[in-house]
């Protein structure tokens, strides 16, 4: 159904008329016909360009209805943008320059917030300086009904949007205006007048010199309404965007005056805090006498408990201002969650820094030794200059031994050198008295805790079944890492002091003990990829005429492949294969030459580095190992100790070695292999870790390393 127009032509008849009273009776039946439900603020073009005109019409009550129906029209856009069209503007700012009809002014001001309600036409108001007048209209607030003054307010919000607006310095008497405004008995007024401080004191603002003049009265006065009813957050929001954007230390301005006060008490109060609260309570807190009604009223434990997402950071940062009040950051930390918020927001300068204050205290705060706080202390680098204070200090060292730790502390070189016969004193007595676990990790600790000079490590450990305890955990908890550290601290003690006693001289000498003491080249003797010129060089005369030999032959493998290789490169090179091939064994007549223990990529990759078509560097470790094999069982010596130089012994190598060094029976380089890989593994306890962690090789290991230092103890006493 459609809805029914208004006769528009009895306006139009009465206007060209001026007809004042026609006018009226016709804008109020124009009003009365827009309330209806379907058609509110409705009206057509023709209709809108006589309202305008109107708008400018010498009386007072035409002007007034003019207006009303307007305002009620420019709630909607295409209203809005008709009102524009039609020259509507100038005639709006005019009325509200010069008249003073509070009545026609509400309406006006209501109709100015409705067009500022598009971007696009609030820019063209402010052209015409519409904000400021508003501003300037808060002069005469006597004068103005409270209706007036809430539509005041509500464009000027509006307009404020604008950027133009911002950029441009305030009048030095709004302050006053406001200030006014807040003196007023209308709680609505007062309320919107500190919105409207709020508004023009935001960091946006600041940043375009919006400023506000921010007087002690000002000030005086949004304190005092901070207790009236349903206004805390509003106030407080005001003080905040004041403090911290419009002004520098605003507190001395109310010397005697209750601010600080006035945030510590919403603080206890609130359970949610905004970001520019905590900003301006920052700011309030850079002066030592408020930081001291912080730390009375206790208000330091209440920001601990609402330290949470995006507040963390500035609460951490009002805590930093106490970091010279030992006894705040004492009061602090006796809460838990004070310490786990710290660790938790290393590396940043301030939480180190609080956390060396924290270190320092006595009594010593064992939250701060706890297992994942000394996690995260080790882990960072900003915090080893505490662990080293912590490892050198009496009152903690107690509760390090009895964490287990030592051997990551010592692992990031954080470990004091400065102990004394205290240390010796402690381990002692927990040797002798504590319970099973403080035992074992007093026991684990003495190689890293106890000087080996004089031995005084070693009858530590020897009368305090200190060694034992230390096999029995290798046996039963063989893939601990601090246990396997602590064998690694234990083998290099004893090497590096107690070497001139037979059994401490060298676990690694041991551990090749029945080997050749034949040496390879070292990496300087000897090139990294082969050259075979020092090859036929040293072996020269070792094998025939080459000219005399057939050129290939075919090797039948255990896999079943038959591989084809020059016959006379491998017999030139190798004296087994010559006179297997050239001499009177059976091979020499045979077509297909059975070849045992041998892959086809290893003798094709071996003919390779004879003719120098391959590089070492290129092989995996598997074949590397069994090239090292094959050119052992086939007296290629030069070409062995090649290999055995440039054999990569690394994380991803060592277990692969140390395996083939089970395997792979006596050859004339296994030995030192054997020990290469040792000394790897045993530089450091995630290496030995890496290894312990095969099935083959663990119970070896663990019989090797147990036997060396129960020889070494035995033969020490």
């Amino acid at each position: 159904m459609e809805k029914e127009s208004f006769p528009v032509s009895s306006l139009k008849e009465y206007h060209e008329k001026k007809d004042n009273n026609g006018i009226l009776s016709s804008l109020l039946n124009l009003k009365k016909h827009l309330r209806g439900a379907k058609n509110v603020g409705d009206v057509d073009r023709e209709t809108c360009e006589i309202l305008v005109n109107l708008i400018k019409y010498p009386n007072s009550k035409i002007m007034d209805i003019s207006v009303s129906i307007l305002a009620n029209c420019c709630r909607k856009s295409r209203h809005r943008e008709m009102f524009k069209e039609l020259g509507g503007i100038p005639h709006l700012i005019l009325i509200i320059k010069t008249v003073d009809n509070d009545s026609i002014l509400c309406r006006a001001y209501r109709l100015l917030g409705n067009l500022a309600y598009d971007y696009s036409l609030a820019s063209v108001l402010n052209e015409y300086n519409a904000g400021f007048i508003l501003l300037k209209s808060l002069e005469k607030i006597d004068n103005k009904s409270p209706a007036t003054l809430m539509m005041t307010f509500r464009a000027i919000k509006k307009l404020w949007a604008v950027k133009e607006f911002q950029s441009k310095m305030l009048p030095e008497d709004v302050s006053t205006n406001l200030n006014n405004c807040l003196c007023s008995t209308d709680d609505q007024l007062v309320a919107l007048s500190v919105e409207a401080l709020t508004l023009f004191s935001t960091g946006k603002s600041s940043q375009r010199k919006c400023h506000i003049k921010v007087s002690k009265e000002l000030l005086a006065k949004l304190v005092e309404l901070y207790k009236k009813e349903n206004m805390n957050n509003i106030i407080i929001n005001c003080l905040s965007n004041l403090i911290c954007y419009q002004t520098t230390q605003t507190w001395k301005h109310l010397e005697g005056s209750k601010l600080p006060e006035t945030f510590i008490d919403y603080i206890q109060q609130e359970d949610h805090i905004h970001r520019v609260v905590l900003e301006a309570f920052y700011k309030l807190c850079t002066e030592g006498g408020v930081r001291n009604k912080v730390k009375s009223s206790g208000l330091l434990q209440r920001l601990l408990k609402l330290c949470y997402g995006s507040n963390t950071e500035r609460i951490l940062s009002i805590f930093y201002l106490f970091e010279f009040d030992v006894s705040s950051i004492a009061m602090l930390a006796q809460d838990k969650d004070f310490i786990s918020l710290l660790t938790r927001n290393i590396p940043k300068n301030g939480a180190v820094r609080l956390l060396s204050v924290v270190s320092r205290l006595d009594p010593p705060v064992k939250e701060l030794l706890s297992h994942d706080n000394l996690s995260v202390i080790i882990k960072h680098k900003e915090c080893h200059g505490i662990l080293r204070k912590i490892s050198q200090t009496k009152k903690f060292l107690s509760q390090l031994i009895a964490s287990g730790r030592i051997w990551e502390i010592s692992k990031v070189n954080c470990l004091s050198e400065e102990r004394d016969q205290y240390v010796e004193a402690l381990i002692v007595h927990l040797l002798q008295t504590g319970d099973q676990n403080e035992i074992e990790n007093a026991a684990l600790a003495v190689p890293f805790l106890v000087k080996p000079r004089h031995f005084t490590m070693y009858n530590m450990l020897a009368h305090n079944n200190g060694i034992t305890i230390i096999l029995r955990l290798l046996k039963e908890r063989t893939l601990e890492e601090r246990i396997l550290a602590t064998i690694v601290k234990l083998i290099s003690i004893f090497q590096n002091f107690y070497n001139n006693y037979k059994h401490c001289r060298g676990f690694f000498d041991d551990c090749v003990r029945a080997q050749s003491d034949a040496k390879p080249p070292s990496r300087n003797e000897m090139p990294e990829d082969v050259t075979m010129e020092e090859v036929e060089t040293a072996n020269s005369g070792q094998c025939p005429d080459a000219s005399s030999t057939p050129e290939m032959v075919t090797f039948e493998l255990d896999c079943g492949s038959l591989v084809t290789a020059n016959k006379t490169v491998l017999c030139k090179y190798s004296p087994v294969l010559d006179a297997m091939l050239n001499g009177h064994f059976i091979e020499s007549s045979q077509q297909k030459v059975k070849l045992s223990c041998c892959s086809p990529e290893a003798l094709t990759y071996l003919e390779k580095l004879l003719t120098d078509k391959a590089r070492i560097s290129d092989i995996n470790i598997e074949k590397h190992l069994e090239l090292i094999s094959l050119t052992d069982r086939f007296l290629m010596t030069n070409l062995n100790d090649t290999l055995t130089v440039s054999l990569p012994i690394d994380q991803s190598s060592c277990v692969a070695v140390l395996q083939w060094c089970r395997v792979s029976g006596y050859t004339k380089n296994s030995g030192i292999i054997k020990r290469k890989a040792y000394e790897f593994i045993f530089s450091s306890s995630s290496h030995l870790l890496l290894a312990m962690q095969n099935d083959t090789l663990r119970a070896p290991l663990v019989n090797e390393i147990s036997t060396y230092l129960s020889n070494s103890f035995i033969d020490l006493l």
